[in-house]
């Protein structure tokens, strides 16, 4: 008898362990599968986090991973799978709906955005309007709770890489595509390609290449990237396809191209590039033409406070800023290097409209090349070595007599004094800003529109952020110690 009761006794209890068990696994099997985003080549599926009013980030992620604070930051992985566009049309527009005019903050370290040779699809085809995504970096990693106080992009730095051991050849060849209704903001981010300057590379930075498509870059570095062995060999930094792209305060430097834009290219008409107060040095291209910037057919470029230095030619064939495309060139400095023997500035097809800026041969033969294109001086402009008839009006200075210092750069400028008594017309920062205002491409009102962008105190400064004399500025992107 007290067998039985024992035997009973324990069937009872395994009965209800497998009822609770039973019970638990349905409850299990209700939870919702974890929202997958961005390509099918995910080694495997990572919970997505709940929409927030903002997303904390650092490189391997802390606590529950749900981007909520620091305490619970998102890692590289979740970060690139919020971004990424998926196959699944739903739940590109879910995540974009979650991110529209979100804030990401990304602590201080390496983030390996390159995955299984694929970069970043950023798309949100399907969406009404643009999405707006801010990313910002340079927060202290031993941040706590949702503080944003400890910011400091010098010290802290964020940098967004190339995996050195992805090769990115077999579906983008960029660590960002920017794709239709993208709107990507980045702050205080460094973007590092990781190549040195022997290996054949096949990744760049950012591709935009959609319909309302923009990217927008302020205090950032791009540098190190590298397509000699891509698919498209050109814009080694940046490749603009499509869209419009606005830098401020960017250093660009160390990026190659197989050739047509050592640093960036935009490629046809439907482009536009507003550059303020950057910084573009030592990029180059493996064969000819662009060792900075190209530009095909009908794209708008337009720069305030930059400055250009182009590395040395690989042949005869090289020059830094070429293309046929519409150029405003207002504050800025170009400098030449070896084998630029087609000048450093080249526009065959349009007019180009230069005012207040500096064209120095540097290391090279010649500055500005005249070819098809009249180039349109609205005077005050400095130029060397120039070609005859290039265009230079009474308010120009040929300074082709005056030993220029070597082709270096201080504070992000190349630094030069006025020779006394050799520049008779000095520009006012009003003439300017008329300029600029005034700058159309078929009735479109670009320069306007650049105006809007930089804001009128851009133009009263050097490329360093010094205040210029406004009624006495010293042509190109750098303002002399000397008073003038």
């Amino acid at each position: 008898m007290k067998r039985m009761i024992y035997i009973l006794s324990h069937l009872a209890i395994l009965t209800c362990a497998l009822i609770m068990n039973q019970a638990c696994q349905e409850d299990y099997e209700m939870v919702d599968p974890p929202l997958v985003t961005g390509t099918d080549d995910l080694d495997e599926e990572i919970l997505m986090p709940e929409d927030l009013e903002c997303y904390y980030v650092t490189p391997s992620g802390k606590g529950l991973l749900d981007g909520s604070s620091w305490d619970n930051a998102m890692s590289t992985e979740l970060l690139r799978n919020l971004l990424n566009a998926s196959s699944n049309t739903d739940i590109t527009i879910q995540n974009a709906e979650r991110l529209d005019g979100k804030y990401i903050y990304l602590a201080a370290g390496e983030y390996e955005l390159v995955k299984n040779d694929a970069g970043i699809n950023v798309d949100y085809t399907g969406c009404k309007n643009p999405v707006e995504i801010y990313i910002e970096g340079g927060y202290d990693p031993q941040s706590a709770g949702t503080d944003l106080s400890k910011r400091d992009t010098k010290r802290f730095v964020t940098s967004l890489i190339r995996k050195t051991d992805s090769h990115a050849n077999k579906t983008i060849n960029s660590v960002f595509q920017l794709g239709n209704q993208t709107s990507l903001h980045f702050n205080g981010c460094v973007f590092d390609g990781k190549y040195n300057k022997e290996e054949n590379g096949t990744v760049r930075a950012f591709y935009p290449n959609g319909t309302n498509t923009s990217l927008y870059l302020t205090d950032c570095t791009i540098k190190n990237f590298n397509v000699k062995k891509a698919a498209t060999t050109r814009g080694g930094a940046l490749f603009i396809n499509k869209g419009n792209v606005y830098i401020d305060n960017v250093e660009i430097h160390n990026n190659i191209a197989g050739d047509r834009g050592g640093a960036i290219i935009l490629a046809n008409g439907s482009c536009q590039l507003f550059m303020n107060a950057c910084t573009l040095h030592e990029n180059s291209v493996k064969t000819q033409w662009s060792t900075a910037i190209h530009t095909g057919g009908k794209a708008i470029m337009c720069m305030n406070n930059t400055t250009i230095w182009g590395a040395a030619g690989n042949n005869d064939r090289n020059i830094v800023v070429n293309g046929d495309g519409y150029f405003l060139l207002a504050n800025s400095t170009i400098i030449g290097n070896e084998n630029n023997n087609y000048g450093v500035l080249r526009s065959p097809s349009y007019p180009a409209v230069l005012v207040n800026s500096l064209f120095c041969k540097g290391k090279g033969t010649r500055t500005i090349y005249l070819d098809k294109s009249p180039y349109l001086s609205k005077g005050y402009n400095v130029y060397q070595a120039a070609d005859k008839n290039w265009g230079a009006t009474e308010k120009d200075t040929d300074y082709s007599d005056i030993n220029m210092p070597d082709p270096t750069l201080t504070d992000g400028v190349y630094q030069w004094n006025v020779s006394d008594g050799k520049i008779k017309h000095f520009a006012t920062e009003q003439e300017v800003i008329k300029v600029v205002k005034e700058f159309k491409v078929e009735d479109n009102p670009i320069g306007m529109q650049f105006l809007e962008w930089c804001g009128e105190a851009a133009f009263g400064k050097d490329g360093r952020g010094q205040i210029r004399n406004k009624e006495k500025m010293q042509a190109g992107a750098y303002l002399s110690l000397i008073h003038i």
